[in-house]
């Protein structure tokens, strides 16, 4: 009897385990990959949790991972950009660099709410692929 409850409870202990693992797992599968510099200085992620969709305009949390510490001591910037897919064009509209990668760590410098001005998509530049992934949604 005693070896049938250990089982049991070494069951439960399992079957936790892997629920808390799936469910860990879709936290960090929100940000996706999607572009590095060519000098692989910096990697972009999105959330493809936050893409919100209007019209032709899209809005997404990016989160741009530095290799090195940057100049202002930030490893990542935390931006949420807004995309005109139609128009070729992106603007800021909330920003933030951390210490740490993924928008972890102090709070360096934090501007929310601060739209800046619609800017037109160089070629091959890095907010080429992440307009593109995002345009897709």
């Amino acid at each position: 009897m005693q070896t049938i409850q250990n089982k049991k409870y070494h069951m439960k202990k399992i079957i936790s385990t892997l629920f808390l693992l799936l469910l860990s797992g879709n936290c960090v599968a929100e940000w996706i990959q999607v572009a590095s510099s060519s000098d692989d200085e910096s990697t972009v992620f999105i959330s493809s949790k936050s893409i919100k969709v209007t019209g032709n305009i899209r809005t997404a949390w990016e989160v741009m991972n530095y290799s090195k510490v940057s100049p202002d001591g930030s490893m990542s910037a935390k931006v949420q950009q807004e995309y005109d897919c139609a128009h070729n064009k992106v603007r800021i509209i909330n920003a933030s660099s951390h210490s740490q990668h993924f928008g972890n760590g102090s709070t360096l410098l934090f501007a929310p709410n601060t739209p800046t001005k619609w800017q037109v998509i160089p070629k091959n530049s890095i907010a080429t692929y992440t307009k593109n992934y995002i345009c897709e949604r």
